[in-house]
């Protein structure tokens, strides 16, 4: 099991949804559905044609989270979203594989289903390396460094970790 970050969005747009919902999601709707997309390649070239304005390394970061949320997250992975609306960090465990959604508004297109465990974590409950992972400089990313996994789980479960 994995420990991702996903954010609700640049600004938290998508938080009362996901959370309601019961899904974590990201935006690049306008490249529509993904479930067909068999490559990272393939991808990156879907990316291109959608966003020509983009420069490469702009290219290769996007497509690159993009690609992570939907081929590398699995299900039983966990996923912290750390919401905008309040000082807190939503926890969850991945239970399904990338699904395309039109049901659920207009900004929540790319999901994956989750069972939250808690929605309600207060930031000041992670040590500042995790805060920091958790950050705004990438919508997807794995949360590897300094046992982050276990370290998240005993948040969860409401022992302080040591590291």
């Amino acid at each position: 099991m994995a420990l991702w970050k996903v954010e609700a969005g640049k600004r938290g747009e998508q938080e009362s949804q996901i959370l309601e919902q019961n899904v974590v999601a990201i935006g690049w709707n306008d490249l529509g559905d993904l479930s067909n997309v068999k490559s990272r390649e393939e991808l990156k070239k879907l990316f291109m044609e959608t966003y020509p304005e983009k420069k490469p390394k702009t290219v290769a970061n996007q497509a690159g989270q993009i690609w992570a949320f939907k081929a590398r997250i699995q299900p039983n992975d966990w996923v912290a979203v750390p919401l905008m609306s309040r000082s807190a960090i939503a926890v969850g465990v991945v239970q399904s594989d990338y699904e395309y959604r039109r049901d659920l508004g207009e900004i929540v297109h790319h999901t994956r289903r989750v069972k939250w465990v808690r929605t309600d974590i207060p930031r000041t409950n992670f040590d500042q390396d995790l805060l920091y992972s958790l950050g705004p400089f990438m919508a997807v990313y794995q949360i590897t460094r300094n046992d982050a996994e276990n370290r998240v789980h005993k948040i969860v479960e409401g022992k302080r970790p040591q590291l």
